[in-house]
């Protein structure tokens, strides 16, 4: 791609590949409208009082998770439930399903001026976070018009108004998700041209092991430090349109795949330019040196427990090791 090729990304800023419909990089839409005349001020249409929103909010938290957000649209009692919150975009559908997006239409979002993609919704250490995407008819915060590809901090009862269509926002604060969104590239090779398609086969040999790889250290750092081992889900798994590039969401596995990124992915990268045994068991000049990666790993996992201790769960956690050092995957 060539710098006459690329344009800069209206949220990030990054350069994108010219025609492209979301970003790359932070997924944002670049076929966003120019904003309209900036206003100075804008009257809210007569809601709920500090005191309702208080009260409806009280009612509806316990029906939420750690990282759901609802929202109350006006004149409807029932919220809109938002579950496993990373990124969302808030907006209208003019055709097709787009998971990304919430769709508003049903909450009179045509009528209200809302943009197709008006605002981006991310979830980040616990509070959520909101961000005009340069809709034409503006969002504001509790009366103060946001500044497009700016991020502004969501509280509980706080209201939103995209246009002339208000939200009343509810959510645990503060409250941290144990939901982790990492990104996997796959790497050039002359078995993967189509790089950026996914295919039951390669879900099934290449995508399938390397995420079981990852739980499996997950698993084996938990038993090794004595802690208590949870259920690890896969939310969500979603290909980049432009690159070789899959961004996944999962419960649990963040401490396993920021060990991966610090021990692993640096031994990749000294060893990119050497051949790689296909198996564990099929070449073992690589089985010394990658069990002491292992033993490393462990020891920053659970660093009281003894390194005699920590040998049988060595011995586990190697395979798995193997697997993500040799992969045509690698996390980003």
């Amino acid at each position: 791609m060539t710098m006459s090729e690329a344009v800069p990304c209206p949220s990030c800023q990054r350069l994108v590949a010219a025609g492209a419909d979301r970003c790359v990089f932070c997924g944002a839409p670049m076929n966003v409208s120019a904003p309209g005349k900036k206003t100075t001020g804008k009257v809210f249409p007569k809601g709920l009082s500090p005191e309702e929103k208080a009260a409806l909010c009280k009612k509806t938290l316990p029906n939420l998770t750690e990282n759901m957000l609802a929202l109350f649209a006006q004149n409807y009692d029932d919220p809109i439930q938002i579950p496993n919150v990373q990124t969302k975009f808030l907006g209208r559908l003019q055709r097709g399903v787009d998971p990304s997006l919430i769709d508003l239409t049903p909450y009179g979002a045509d009528n209200q001026g809302v943009s197709r993609f008006h605002a981006r919704i991310t979830f980040e250490k616990g509070y959520f976070k909101i961000e005009d995407l340069v809709s034409t008819n503006g969002t504001w915060l509790n009366a103060e018009r946001l500044a497009p590809g700016k991020l502004y901090d969501l509280h509980c009862t706080d209201t939103i108004l995209l246009s002339n269509l208000p939200l009343v926002v509810c959510y645990h604060e503060g409250v941290l998700s144990k939901t982790i969104e990492f990104d996997v590239k796959r790497i050039p090779s002359l078995v993967t041209v189509r790089l950026q398609i996914l295919t039951p086969y390669f879900l099934e040999t290449a995508l399938s092991k390397y995420l079981a790889a990852i739980v499996e250290i997950y698993h084996v750092c938990q038993l090794s430090s004595g802690k208590q081992i949870e259920d690890a889900y896969i939310h969500s798994i979603r290909c980049a349109e432009l690159a070789p590039i899959m961004h996944i969401q999962m419960d649990a596995v963040g401490e396993a795949v920021e060990l991966i990124r610090k021990w692993v992915m640096p031994w990749r990268r000294s060893h990119a330019n050497q051949p790689m045994p296909k198996a564990w068991s099929a070449d073992s000049r690589l089985q010394p040196e990658l069990a002491k990666l292992a033993q490393e790993l462990l020891q920053e996992a659970a660093p009281e427990v003894s390194e005699e201790a920590l040998n049988p769960f060595v011995e586990r956690i190697a395979v798995p090791v193997f697997i993500l050092a040799t992969s045509e995957l690698e996390l980003t």
